[in-house]
């Protein structure tokens, strides 16, 4: 438990202040902010920066933990784990030219195409969980990865086009910047998630292995008079 550690708790309180004491600073101490927190006031920047931060968040925890996973659990070498993610960071290069002509056409409503792929995205990540075991196969993984390629290609050309125009033009490079802020404290924060997750459930599956091993069962019996205790 990382709270249980006094240096990690007195580390964190000091971010805390910080955090706060930079807040007050660039809302209130300074006519020339680094960061232009008050472009926040817009809807558009807000919500965009929003959604940025939970993509950040799916990206980049998906980034570290999958081939953690795959090749420490899975036993997959480190070629089939990054063909793995190129299959998704492939589809969604290949579907871009696609997307930007279906924006330019405005063949759907542009908060719908973007919707629809958040929707995707979140639903094959899921499906992926499903399909994870720990004698999961790469053939197997393709699918659900092909798929969240599709639902990111969907993603980030729509919101794109959206925002600009809704900005106060004045506002845009900060904009731009704070959207891209959050993204990668979204990735950081994901990144962290992901691996106090899959440290803790595989801990905890070890236990309940651990458990079971007793010199009651057969199996284990046999083992200790084979190779001994």
């Amino acid at each position: 438990d990382w709270f249980s550690d006094p240096s990690i708790l007195a580390c964190a309180a000091l971010a805390g202040v910080l955090l706060t004491a930079f807040v007050l600073w660039e809302l209130y101490g300074t006519t020339t902010p680094a960061v232009a927190l008050r472009t926040l006031r817009q809807r558009a920047a807000w919500s965009v920066s929003a959604v940025y931060f939970f993509i950040g968040v799916s990206l980049y925890g998906l980034l570290f933990v999958l081939p953690s996973y795959t090749q420490e659990v899975l036993g997959f070498t480190t070629t089939m784990s990054g063909m793995l993610l190129m299959v998704r960071a492939g589809t969604a290069l290949v579907l871009f030219p696609i997307t930007n002509w279906m924006v330019q056409r405005r063949v759907m409503d542009l908060r719908l195409m973007s919707a629809l792929g958040i929707v995707a995205l979140g639903v094959t990540s899921w499906l992926q969980a499903a399909v994870f075991t720990s004698e999961t196969d790469f053939h197997a993984l393709v699918a659900t990865t092909l798929a969240g390629g599709i639902g990111f290609s969907f993603i980030f050309v729509p919101i794109t086009v959206l925002f600009f125009p809704a900005l106060i033009p004045s506002t845009v490079p900060s904009a731009v910047g704070i959207s891209r802020l959050f993204q990668q404290i979204g990735g950081s924060v994901g990144s962290a998630l992901s691996v106090t997750m899959l440290v803790r459930v595989a801990a905890a599956q070890q236990n309940a292995i651990a458990a079971g091993v007793t010199a009651n069962r057969p199996a284990v019996a046999a083992f200790i008079a084979t190779h001994g205790a």
